[in-house]
């Protein structure tokens, strides 16, 4: 078994035997035969090498030129036993650690490479970066404004969709007797999270994101919208990039596995499925020199901290880089998240038939129904969230423009105001002249009489200006709801029909958006 990709995949905080990868080589062993992984997974972990070029196989897990040798030398921060691969950075990407392993199983033992039949993979998380995820600053360069932020998000997991594509053939042309299965991602935080303002705020710090963002109720009402964005975003491109893949190799098995942890088990949340950490400060630190001090002693929860810490201070002596390394696991799953990640894994071979199962055929094809009504489901939270991202954006280029318009009335105001005001000095020193410098004095006055009423015209246009932003964004508000209204009466028809749930509660619903979103009683 081969597993690539990033820190989720390497299993940020666990234990080895609690990594979801190793349950999962734990369950295939059950079918009769041994099973060796080869991990090339690792903290920080990129998808497409085109956005990491300065990487190669000289920078990653072991020297080119010793791949023939019995115990190659490995590179500092690819060494497994020592955590080092806690520490984030790039280094390999996705599908370069898939050409690394086949060259290095091939330099053991030629053709080798046959012999793995299963490969566990993910990838594009560090692409989008998690700042962009985390804070609008990225969008915001791109033109887009908080308003836009979730259409950023998305416009990014376009990307993905093509680069996992490459990646499957890559791996599936690679290895050509292996089932692969690409994991999917998960929002970081959600409404469940805003209880914990201060760990929320935090998490922005360490991440050299401006606290601003976090400090208001919008701010934070935006923070949850972008992370189900995000799990919108990428659990659609993911799929789309499977299914394709596997209708261009029908010969082979490439499966999506789901992750779970959402809604309640998001980080902060009252049931979290992710590594926090086991303290907050007796007060809220009010400079950053306060954040840094608390965040240099804040404990982690997870299970690793020792270890890694001892890799941090080796491979990153920096300050900040060495906070962000010490407090690494934050975010990723923990225990209960790794046996939801093992189990989301295990149950979409079991229901490929790839392997065994334990459920009997009705009780198969129940899971196989519900897990088709959860792909449903999160297709229709996609198309919501689609359609209210590209309202956000238009409506925020929509106030931007009238924004700047009024703006411009109002310079134009105050240059006739400077105008108004250089006329009347004139006029004042005219009259210290004897004679016919009256006349001009009169003349300057009348003109700045003029000046004066340009600027109130002006005026009055940017007061216009900013009665139509009002309007406009009125407009923008009574579009999104109609438009989330009929987004859920569309998908209530469709899944009730198509998949006959009955909701009797929120939580058992666990809907993606709108009539389901938490955001109605929270």
């Amino acid at each position: 078994m081969l597993s690539v990709g990033d820190s989720l995949m390497w299993g940020q905080g666990l234990r080895p035997e609690h990594r979801f990868r190793e349950r999962v080589r734990a369950r295939i062993a059950q079918e009769g035969t041994e099973v060796v992984e080869l991990s090339m997974a690792r903290s920080g972990a990129l998808l497409d090498p085109a956005r990491n070029p300065g990487a190669s196989s000289s920078d990653g897990a072991i020297s080119a030129s010793l791949y023939t040798h019995p115990n190659p030398p490995l590179k500092p921060i690819y060494w497994p036993g020592e955590f080092a691969r806690e520490v984030p950075g790039s280094s390999l990407t996705t599908r370069q650690q898939l050409s690394d392993a086949r060259t290095l199983l091939e330099g053991f033992a030629p053709g080798s490479a046959s012999d793995v039949r299963w490969i566990v993979l993910d990838g594009g998380i560090n692409d989008v970066g998690i700042t962009g995820i985390l804070a609008p600053m990225a969008a915001y360069g791109d033109g887009y404004f908080l308003a836009g932020w979730s259409a950023w998000i998305l416009d990014q997991c376009k990307n993905i969709e093509e680069e996992m594509k490459s990646t499957l053939r890559h791996a599936l042309d690679l290895f050509p007797n292996a089932v692969i299965v690409v994991n999917g991602y998960f929002p970081v935080f959600s409404y469940w999270s805003l209880g914990s303002v201060t760990r929320l705020q935090s998490v922005g710090l360490m991440y050299g994101i401006s606290n601003l963002v976090l400090l208001s109720g919008f701010g934070l009402d935006a923070l949850a919208t972008a992370s189900s964005t995000w799990q919108a975003g990428s659990n659609k491109r993911l799929r789309a990039a499977v299914r394709k893949v596997s209708e261009e190799r029908s010969d082979r098995v490439v499966l999506f596995a789901r992750s779970n942890i959402e809604e309640d088990h998001s980080l902060f949340a009252p049931d979290t499925w992710l590594w926090g950490y086991d303290a907050i400060p007796d007060g809220v630190p009010t400079s950053g020199d306060q954040w840094v001090q608390w965040l240099a002693g804040a404990t982690p929860e997870d299970e690793v901290i020792k270890p890694r810490l001892q890799r941090c201070k080796e491979l990153v002596p920096a300050a900040a880089e060495a906070i962000k390394c010490r407090l690494a696991s934050i975010g990723h799953p923990n225990v209960a998240g790794g046996q939801d990640y093992a189990a989301s894994i295990i149950e979409a071979l079991e229901d490929a038939g790839v392997i065994s199962s334990s459920l009997g055929e009705c009780a198969l094809g129940d899971r196989r129904r519900r897990k088709s009504c959860d792909a449903f489901s999160d297709d229709w939270a996609y198309q919501c969230a689609n359609a209210d991202a590209r309202l956000g954006k238009g409506c925020a280029g929509a106030v931007k423009d009238v924004g700047e318009a009024a703006l411009g009335q109002f310079r134009d105001a105050g240059s006739s105001l400077k105008d108004a005001g250089n006329h009347l000095k004139a006029g004042a020193q005219c009259f210290t002249q004897p004679g016919a410098l009256a006349d001009v004095a009169k003349s300057q006055f009348q003109q700045a009489g003029d000046n004066l009423a340009q600027a109130g015209e002006h005026v009055g246009a940017a007061a216009d200006c900013w009665d139509d932003t009002a309007a406009q964004m009125q407009a923008c508000d009574d579009t999104e709801a109609s438009d989330i209204a009929a987004c859920n009466a569309a998908y209530s028809r469709a899944n009730n029909g198509a998949c006959d749930i009955s909701c009797n509660s929120y939580k058992n619903c666990r809907g993606r958006y709108g009539k389901y979103d938490p955001r109605r009683y929270t």
